[in-house]
Order: C-alpha cells, then structure tokens, then sequence
C-alpha cells in the first residue's frame, strides 16, 4: 500500500484498513499438505451501493464495530489515490512481491476454456450460492467469527455440516471431526472440550471457540434458545 501512497494498517482478524479503520481489502487462507493458499480482496473501483445489496455480514459484526452497515466502512482505493486503476495496483504488488521474496516466483495462470466454464456455471448455482439449510438453534456468532452447523445422530453422532467465516478452519474442522462417534450429551460434551485442553496444542482463541461451540449445543440441548 505505501506504493501507492496508503498508510495502510493490520485490522481485527483479516481486513487491511486504512488508519481510519476504512476497509480497502479482506483476507482468508486455506492450509493445503504442502502449502497455504492466502487470497483476499483489493477495493480499487467498487460500486459499494451494489456491495450493501450482495454482502450480508451479522448485525453482530457491524455492531461489534460500531459500524451502521457495510457501505459506510469500506473505501475504494481510487477515492484515496486519484486516477488509480487494477493494472495499476498489480503492478505494485508484483513489484512488493518481488522486493519481499526475492526467490518466489511470479506466475500468471492461463485457464482452458472448459475449466472456465466448469467453474462459471458452478459458481453461479444456486446450491453453491445459498449453501445448505441450516435450523436457526445451531448459530454461534461471537467476536471471533460466526459457525452455522447442524448435527445428524442416531444413537451418536453420525456427521455435522457447517459453515464459516471463521480463520482457524483448520481447528475447527478437528472439533467437528472430533465429535463424530459421540453421544450428544452434556457430559460427554464437557469431558470432550477438557480433553482439547488438555492437549496443550492449541492457542488460547481455539479453545474460545471450542468453549462457546460446546456452550451453544448444550444450551441447545436444554432448551435455552437465548445464548
């Protein structure tokens, strides 16, 4: 950003702002065997009344901010940098990328025609789009992030689905995984979450989130539809 004359800053859990906390770029990573793929947004020329139509964050979110709606915190590069264009900011990050990692690699991907087209009509599915349906108990919205997930059991638990936005998806993919097999039982909950801390291997927002994860479903279990 300091290329193109913004004094950017580090924000929350994955937003790049300026230091009027206006959010010009926001982030997420997925953890591969052997490599991290990290991709984010650049806001260069948005028209943000769209953006307040297609983007829905929780009301928590916003007001966890102090922020009255998604329109009114984010800023297109080319409002601070006159005359700014994508060609122009790819420019720049390649030239910081190269600067930054002297031995990386820049590569430009070349897409088949077919592969485009697979992804398009794929992207563009309502079933892809709208996601599952998920019951109303089963939402943890916290300042971490927020979880949408339900629980298919007989006996035990036979499978969980769900979706995020939250950053440690590796984690919490270990948490669904591991509930797998249970009973969904108070008990059998809490011995669960004292096992993961025990395990030691975790930072201190993993076990947040396995805390109100367990919170929410035993308060589910007993009826309690406020937390």
């Amino acid at each position: 950003m300091e290329a193109l004359g913004i004094e950017a800053v580090y924000s929350g859990r994955n937003d790049i702002t300026t230091k009027k906390n206006e959010k010009i770029s926001g982030t997420a990573k997925k953890k591969y065997e052997y490599a991290i793929l990290h991709h984010g947004t650049l806001l260069v020329s948005l028209n943000k009344i769209m953006a307040e139509k297609c983007l829905t964050p929780s009301q928590f979110k916003l007001s966890n901010k102090s922020i009255a709606s998604v329109k009114s915190r984010i800023i297109n590069i080319s409002e601070i940098v006159g005359n700014c264009s994508v060609s122009k900011v790819k420019e720049c990050l390649i030239e910081e990328f190269k600067a930054t990692y002297t031995n990386a690699d820049i590569i430009t991907p070349h897409f088949l025609q077919k592969d485009f087209y697979e992804t398009y009509y794929m992207l563009i599915d309502n079933s892809w789009i709208m996601g599952e349906s998920f019951s109303d108990d089963w939402i943890v919205q916290k300042e971490w992030g927020t979880v949408r997930f339900s629980i298919e059991e007989e006996e035990r638990i036979r499978s969980v689905k769900y979706e995020t936005d939250v950053i440690e998806t590796d984690f919490l993919n270990e948490f669904f995984s591991g509930l797998k097999g249970m009973k969904l039982d108070k008990n059998e909950l809490g011995n669960y979450l004292e096992a993961l801390k025990r395990k030691k291997m975790y930072s201190d927002m993993c076990i947040k989130i396995a805390i109100d994860m367990v919170e929410k479903i035993t308060s589910v279990l007993q009826g309690d539809k406020e937390v």
